[in-house]
């Protein structure tokens, strides 16, 4: 499959490979989780501006602009996290993206947004937190 965004684009290979190129500032350069990236991604998604790869594991690992969800983070249960993090770790089902947030369901039906955080990225500001703790 192939995914793109503004300025940038992401083909998921046979083998779970990705490659990502156009402008580096929409994710067209993924040099900085590129290990992450050389095998067991099962999906892609895109915000305006930046991409997140779904692992096997479960794990999603994201690059492009930071403000647009593209952290530029390992989401990975061995690396130092903070609690957005550690939600993206493991246990992911599913992530989507709009223009400038990404969403993933855990396999609890726990919804984890990150992005820009006016445009949907922060739930408890959106008034729907407590209904996506669980249940999607």
């Amino acid at each position: 499959s192939i995914v793109g965004n503004r300025g940038a684009f992401a083909a998921l290979k046979i083998g779970g490979a990705v490659v990502a190129w156009g402008d580096p500032e929409c994710g067209g350069n993924s040099d900085l989780v590129k290990g992450e990236l050389c095998s067991g991604v099962t999906t892609l998604s895109s915000t305006g501006s930046a991409f997140a790869a779904l692992k096997e594991d479960g794990s999603v690992i994201c690059w492009g602009d930071p403000e647009c969800g593209g952290v530029k983070h390992i989401f990975r249960d061995d690396a130092p996290a903070t609690s957005k993090e550690a939600d993206l770790s493991v246990g992911v089902l599913s992530i989507t993206g709009g223009d400038d947030v990404f969403l993933a369901i855990k396999d609890g039906g726990q919804v984890v947004a990150w992005g820009m955080a006016a445009d949907g990225a922060d739930l408890d500001k959106a008034g729907v937190a407590e209904d996506l703790r669980n249940g999607v």
